[in-house]
């Protein structure tokens, strides 16, 4: 159901998939999809950053093109259906306070390097002994284990060293770097993944484990049958318009231009073909295709020769240079062919799919004065939906405050802060907080505590 731009949702959080649970995350651009898909499915995701904000708050695209941590469109789109809290995890008291949030939680998603978080005593073998049932997922560059664990490495490097860029750009050029951070999204949702593998298997035993996601392994199940066929045959595969190509295997063309633009199209899979072939006919092109010597491919299990192949791809071509994109689409689709329509971003808010409510939501940002329409979870589902219209954690200082008690602390073991938040080691925008919310704001900028929770 839609949520009326700031307004709470009406969807319970216990009403949802993963509504009892709590996620902390500490990830970078690697693992944060991953920590969104799980709030997407109404875990209570807490996003741990460090004193001065996170850096993804620094990462453009910024809106308007103007820079600052409240408006960079990738901690937008990254961030939905989260809360905040700043933890100085390098010092005593900081320590202390993540311990005990860690006792509160389900789920930790991190992305430090091997040993960082264990040399501050609050890794995952010096906190499993206090949270038994606890699913603690570590997603690195190279895994957490083996000669280059302790590698740096982002988009572009895991792409290349997982084969992947072997299979992008023309076969005549130098490998193209995707421009869309694909290694990031596949890769948190493989740590998605396996955070709810080990959630299914913590509710059959009780017993949480440790989860080791290498965003260079994800990458390599994006090279699809290239690494394959490699071992199988020793064959490498080459870039390919239509991707990676392997000698032996078919290059199949998928890409024509029509009036006004492209469409994809499985002009010789079977068994569009047939159909492919009908409905050019029925504009008079390709009548040679009935002839004799185009039987075989046009049965099931037929092929076509390389010269077939390419005349057949040369009809389509001139009968999609007739028509324009959406009629393509549309009776393609009628006839039950894959036919679908190229677009760029400026066409997906008119698709069905994205204006749909039970994959989307409208909210808004309270410092950009204005609603967004953004794609909040991945399925629609019957029953246990996910949440919906949670904007980002704001650095504000309008945001409210969140008591302990909403974080399961004793009140009690924590006198004199009046139950509510102060903070630590927070540059300018993050200051000027009241250690009272009824109370005007201090200004002060005291630093002596090290933790502050944000809203929404």
């Amino acid at each position: 159901m839609e949520t009326p731009v700031g307004k709470e949702s009406v969807v319970k959080r216990d009403e949802t998939a993963l509504g009892p649970y709590r996620v902390l995350d500490l990830t970078n651009e690697l693992g944060v999809f991953g920590a969104r898909m799980l709030g997407c499915l109404g875990a209570d995701v807490i996003k741990v950053e460090p004193p001065g904000g996170d850096p993804m708050r620094r990462r453009g695209p910024f809106y308007h093109d103007s820079s600052g941590p409240e408006r960079s469109l990738f901690w937008l789109h990254f961030n939905v259906n989260k809360r905040s809290v700043t933890i100085d995890l390098e010092s005593p008291a900081g320590q202390q306070l993540f311990r005990r949030l860690v006792k509160t939680a389900h789920f930790v998603l991190e992305c430090f390097e091997p040993g960082y978080l264990d040399g501050l005593g609050i890794g995952y073998e010096s906190l499993k002994e206090e949270n038994p049932s606890l699913v603690w997922t570590a997603i690195r560059p190279f895994g957490s284990q083996g000669p280059r664990a302790s590698w740096k490495g982002g988009h572009l490097v895991t792409s290349a060293t997982s084969g992947f860029l072997q299979g992008t750009g023309s076969p005549d050029l130098p490998p193209v770097q995707v421009s869309l951070p694909v290694t990031e999204l596949l890769t948190g949702s493989y740590a998605c993944v396996g955070s709810l593998m080990a959630h299914f298997h913590r509710q059959r035993t009780g017993k949480g484990q440790f989860v080791d996601v290498s965003a260079q392994e994800s990458m390599l199940r994006a090279a699809i049958n290239a690494p394959s066929f490699y071992r199988s045959h020793g064959l490498v595969g080459r870039r390919d318009p239509s991707g990676p190509y392997v000698p032996g295997s078919q290059s199949e063309r998928r890409l024509f231009a029509c009036k006004d633009g492209y469409i994809t199209c499985y002009v010789t899979y079977w068994p569009d073909r047939r159909e492919v072939r009908e409905w050019m006919a029925g504009e008079g092109i390709g009548q040679e295709l009935y002839g004799d010597e185009w039987n075989e491919p046009f049965e099931e299990g037929g092929q076509f020769t390389e010269v077939q192949r390419a005349h057949m791809y040369e009809l389509f071509e001139a009968f999609a240079l007739r028509h324009e994109r959406d009629e393509l689409v549309e009776k393609g689709q009628g006839r039950g062919i894959q036919v679908c329509p190229f677009k760029g971003v400026e066409g997906y808010p008119r698709t069905y799919t994205f204006r749909s409510g039970s994959t989307s939501s409208v909210w808004s940002t309270r410092s950009w004065g204005r609603s967004f329409r953004i794609r909040d979870r991945p399925s629609a589902w019957g029953r246990a939906p996910g949440t919906s219209g949670k904007e980002p954690p704001s650095p504000a200082s309008t945001t409210r405050r969140y008591t302990w008690k909403s974080l399961a602390f004793p009140r009690k073991r924590w006198p004199g802060y009046n139950s509510w938040e102060r903070y630590s080691g927070l540059s300018d925008y993050h200051r000027n907080f009241s250690a009272d919310p009824s109370g005007p704001s201090t200004g002060s900028g005291r630093t002596d505590s090290a933790l502050l929770l944000r809203s929404w």
